[in-house]
Order: C-alpha cells, then structure tokens, then sequence
C-alpha cells in the first residue's frame, strides 16, 4: 500500500473506536534536540469519513503525556459537500471539517497536483510541545479503526515538500 516501505491499520477495520487510555499504539523512539514546540506530520493513506457524526480520529503524545486527539479529516475534500452550514445546522453531531496547516508544504496545500488522490496520502499536522532535549517516546494512537498510517515526518522541511520529504535522518 502506499509509496513507502510498509503501512500500519488495524485489522479488523470494524473494531470499535476506542479512547486513548485504552487504545492500541505504536511508539516510536524519537531524538529532539531542543525544547519548544516541533511540528509533525502524520501521512495517512486517503480514506472517506465513513461515520460522519464520528469523524476520523488518531491521537499522539510524547512519552507518558497526556494524548492529544487529532481529527484526521484536516486536508479532507469535500467533493459532494456534505459539510456545507445547511447540512452542520441540521445535525446535532456532524462536525465541521477542520483547518489544515497550510504553512507545512508537504501537506501539499494549494501546490499544483499535490493532493490526497495523486500522493495517495494526506498530511495530518499538529504541534508538539517539548519539555526537555534528547531521547523521547513518540505514541500514536487508533482512535477510529480506518486510519492507516504510511509516514511520520518530524520537522518538516518547506525546502523538501515533495511526497517523500527530506531525506530520513538516523541517530544512534
């Protein structure tokens, strides 16, 4: 699946949403140098909003902090506009979609064929907040079962907004 080496769902896609305290995760060893905050992005491969009063979530922390839930419909294309004011006024649990971070090139906002149907990927965004330098637990966790995880980028780099990114940097 995907471009990259290897993808992560869940299987069966039918299991139930869970919270993050009881939630599945993967951890990541992750090296950052500094304190402050540092921008990830979460590749996932494209998936529809299959229970829209739901939404598709995904929740990440680092180490043992609280997690902080995602809704990975950020970048999601409203072809049939489903989300329009009429249709949120109506239902009293559909949310809106929410904003992408359209300063993070790789998301591929407003860049000429850079979309979740040509990269077979959308960017997730978020910011995480670094207390200390040096070796930390990187946790992500299914929320909602439909999510398929392809690639995690730490520091985006704008120079690098192609569909791979930077290059991958290994530390020992």
């Amino acid at each position: 699946m995907g471009r990259g080496y290897a993808c992560m769902g869940i299987s069966p896609v039918t299991a139930p949403s869970a919270q993050p305290e009881e939630a599945p995760y993967l951890e990541y060893q992750i090296l950052l140098p500094d304190t402050g905050t540092v921008s990830l992005c979460i590749g996932i491969l494209p998936t529809q909003d299959v229970y829209p009063e739901r939404g598709l979530r995904i929740a990440v922390a680092i180490d043992d902090e609280i997690p902080e839930v995602i809704d990975a419909r950020q970048g999601f294309v409203d072809t049939f506009g489903e989300y329009n004011p009429a249709n949120l006024a109506q239902s009293p649990n559909l949310k809106p979609l929410p904003k992408q971070d359209k300063t993070i090139k790789l998301t591929g906002s407003k860049q000429l064929r850079r979309n979740e149907v040509f990269d077979n990927l959308r960017m997730l965004t978020t910011k995480l907040h670094v207390k200390k330098a040096g070796m930390h637990r990187l946790k992500l966790y299914m929320i909602d079962p439909e999510i398929v995880l392809e690639q995690l980028v730490l520091y985006p780099d704008n120079r690098y907004p192609s569909y791979f990114g930077a290059p991958a940097v290994r530390h020992q």
